[in-house]
């Protein structure tokens, strides 16, 4: 059966309730006990109020009305303290004129300077990301559209960055000298001291280095991966991660589950859960790169995000010690004009003869 609440109980007891409620509520009453108690507690209560005796307070009228006699009479501005006022009131719109003109001016977003009309662009929400690297990142090789929210400092990211690839884009980087990280087409990608975190579509990676790094933890949608002397691939679609182990071992982590250790050769498809499946030879295929894309030899300079001709990166200038040599800065050379080995010849004698006036 069901129950009359305490509202409707109390609109009966005012004589709010009429027609067919009033008649449903009578004549739920002549069949619920409880309902039909409370109602006689709620009238003993009513009648309890009503006998109360409300005592009057005391009049405050005129020991209100004597206290503001007693306030001194107000004095009407004169001209000279009006004009001093005004003044005031002015030099007030000015500063609040300035500090409104100050927020958005630092608030507004603009675009830093930077070379060969990359995109990158200062927002009040990076401001997180103001610290310098422990271990800075090296730009490789760049191909295609690509942006990045730093600039580079003599081959360098020394700052945390986020890197976004085109449709036609492609970046290689490198970490702590050993490390390397690509990212593919359509991928967004943020390293920072702490972690290195893929926001969306693929990127390889191969964590060489033994020595202990902060961002070896990696976060891949929902999961936590790390990773020491591993070589992988990882691809986030439809908020669904794919992590390929090629070679070393990976820990991955979900919140709800435990930690799963993923062996070479398998993939694990991490959504709700974590379910696992062998690599088959494509998808092994599908992670691999020229060797001039992973080779120790790298680029020159910073590809313009509208460009479609890949660039080739010089090493870079790694931070040295006061007492070391420092490097060269960095040289821009398009990847069409690098010279193929076989056009090159190992035998300087060789070399200067053909350069020889009349030699051609």
């Amino acid at each position: 059966m069901k129950h009359f609440d305490e509202v409707t109980c109390c609109e009966y007891l005012d004589g709010a309730l009429q027609g067919s409620e009033l008649a449903a509520f009578e004549r739920h009453l002549g069949e619920c006990d409880a309902c039909r108690t409370m109602i006689e507690e709620a009238r003993r209560g009513q009648a309890d109020l009503k006998r109360l005796r409300l005592r009057e307070g005391p009049d405050l009228a005129p020991r209100i009305m004597a206290a503001v006699r007693g306030l001194p009479v107000p004095i009407q501005a004169t001209s000279e303290t009006a004009g001093g006022t005004r003044r005031f009131i002015g030099w007030l719109s000015l500063l609040a004129s300035a500090a409104l003109a100050a927020v958005l001016f630092f608030s507004i977003p603009r675009p830093t300077p930077g070379g060969s009309g990359i995109t990158r662009t200062s927002m009040p929400g990076q401001t997180t990301l103001a610290r310098k690297l422990d271990f800075p990142v090296a730009l490789i090789l760049a191909d295609g559209r690509w942006s990045t929210s730093t600039n580079l400092t003599n081959g360098l990211f020394t700052e945390p960055t986020v890197f976004t690839t085109g449709s036609d884009g492609r970046i290689t980087l490198s970490a702590e000298t050993s490390d390397r990280i690509d990212l593919l087409p359509d991928s967004k990608l943020t390293i920072g001291n702490d972690l290195i975190r893929i926001e969306t579509g693929a990127v390889r990676f191969e964590m060489k280095s033994t020595r202990p790094y902060k961002a070896r933890t990696l976060n891949a949608g929902t999961v936590s991966v790390k990773a020491v002397n591993a070589a992988f691939g990882v691809r986030i679609a439809s908020n669904t991660t794919c992590i390929d182990l090629i070679a070393g071992n990976l820990t991955l982590t979900i919140a709800s589950e435990p930690p799963v250790i993923l062996t070479p050769g398998t993939r694990a498809i991490c959504g709700d859960r974590v379910s696992l499946e062998p690599l088959g030879e494509l998808d092994l295929q599908a992670w691999s790169f020229p060797s001039s894309r992973l080779s120790d030899t790298a680029a020159s300079a910073v590809a313009s995000e509208t460009a479609t001709q890949s660039v080739v990166i010089e090493p870079p200038v790694h931070p040295q010690p006061a007492s070391a040599p420092t490097g060269t800065s960095p040289t821009i050379q398009p990847a069409s004009t690098t010279a193929s080995p076989a056009a090159v010849s190992d035998d300087p004698l060789s070399t200067l003869l053909d350069h020889q006036p009349g030699t051609n």
